[in-house]
């Protein structure tokens, strides 16, 4: 059987935000409509597996990581199904890797940059603040990761073996996971399509232009501060960003 799946979640905490990054520069614009991944892929690491690689058949293979991906398999797992995930990047998704968490991150810094330069209504005073970008996004990477070993280490205990691929469905019940040159046949008595999505480039004249991005490309870390952002697309990473 083929089961279908967005691997959506809602983030708690997702709401508007009271401060707003404390500093922007002109002309940038950032594209946060997505579309639906196609496949799911990278290499596999003997670590990556609970199980034995000769053991490829499971009563339910799981394409994808993300929320809907990771959290239907845990369940799975809970009630006793032999289960597998299927990942070519990072477990977590889109939400965990490149949208409302490491986006809550920047914000969270820039709330405690903009309650340090106000602190002088409430008695404190600090000088010379400033905005170090390599530690900001360093410190968006280290959150990321922090949670994303969580979601590993959950996978491990529910013994779900997490197999870095990119999968393709060739028959009813068949799923090839190319592993660089080398290939991996499994069998499932269920597939579950949790691929997610990836940022939308639409038809819009200038997308080749200087300062425009998509926001996957905008949180890998940027070496300036924009004083302005034009943000197209109105999806909870948009907004988020907006906020």
């Amino acid at each position: 059987g083929l089961l279908g799946c967005h691997g959506l979640a809602h983030c708690p905490g997702s709401g508007a935000c009271a401060h707003r990054l404390p500093v922007f520069s002109p002309g940038a614009v950032l594209f946060c409509g997505r579309q639906l991944s196609g496949a799911v892929g990278g290499a596999l690491s003997n670590a990556d597996r609970t199980g034995d690689l000769n053991m490829n058949h499971y009563q339910l293979l799981v394409i994808g990581a993300g929320p809907g991906g990771y959290t239907a398999a845990l369940q799975a797992a809970k009630l006793g199904l032999q289960t597998a995930v299927v990942e070519r990047r990072d477990v977590g998704g889109t939400c965990l890797n490149r949208g409302c968490v490491p986006t809550k991150a920047l914000l969270h810094a820039s709330q405690i940059y903009q309650e340090a330069r106000l602190g002088t209504e409430a008695g404190i005073q600090a000088q010379n603040l400033q905005i170090c970008l390599p530690d900001l996004f360093a410190r968006q990477r280290q959150t990321t990761e922090k949670l994303r070993s969580g979601i590993e280490e959950l996978l491990q205990k529910a013994k779900v073996d997490l197999i870095r691929g990119s999968a393709s469905i060739t028959a009813p019940g068949t799923v090839q996971v190319q592993q660089g040159e080398e290939t991996l046949c499994l069998t499932a008595d269920r597939i579950l399509v949790a691929t997610g999505s990836v940022p939308a480039r639409p038809p819009i004249p200038g997308l080749e232009l200087p300062g425009v991005m998509t926001s996957d490309e905008l949180l890998q870390g940027t070496d300036q501060l924009y004083r302005s952002i034009v943000i197209i697309g109105g999806g909870v990473i948009g907004v988020e960003f907006a906020c």
